[in-house]
């Protein structure tokens, strides 16, 4: 009788904290955790005429490989517009955009889905080229 009380107290106590595991994975709505939005920093430096950008995200990841197919949230590319006109993809968090023209240039990167549909996470700079 001691040993069925025993594994009945312990079989509780797993199912107590099985729960609590549960619960705190939903957040005790018993929906699943919000998936947190992505985030973007860009950087510019100028050498010479040449834009060298710097991309730093969280919960995001790029895969070129996979554009144009089903968008997986979290994945996807970024765009790169030049006052105002789209003129590169990027799939790294690195980018080299040569030979820009002289004078001041409105920059902006947005992460994109793989279908090309934007994420709402943009960020916009103004470089001047000499």
């Amino acid at each position: 009788m001691l040993v069925r009380q025993r594994l009945l107290v312990l079989f509780a106590c797993f199912s107590i904290g099985t729960l609590l595991v549960l619960f705190n994975l939903t957040k005790g709505t018993g929906e699943p955790a919000a998936i947190p939005t992505p985030t973007l920093e860009v950087t510019a430096e100028m050498q010479g005429r040449d834009l060298i950008l710097q991309l730093k995200t969280e919960h995001f990841r790029f895969s070129q490989a996979k554009m144009g197919q089903d968008n997986v949230y979290g994945e996807g590319h970024a765009h790169l517009y030049v006052d105002g006109r789209k003129v590169a993809k990027i799939f790294g968090h690195r980018y080299v955009l040569p030979d820009l023209p002289p004078g001041t240039h409105r920059i902006k990167v947005e992460l994109a889905h793989h279908d090309h549909t934007p994420y709402g996470v943009a960020q916009t700079l103004d470089v001047t080229v000499k």
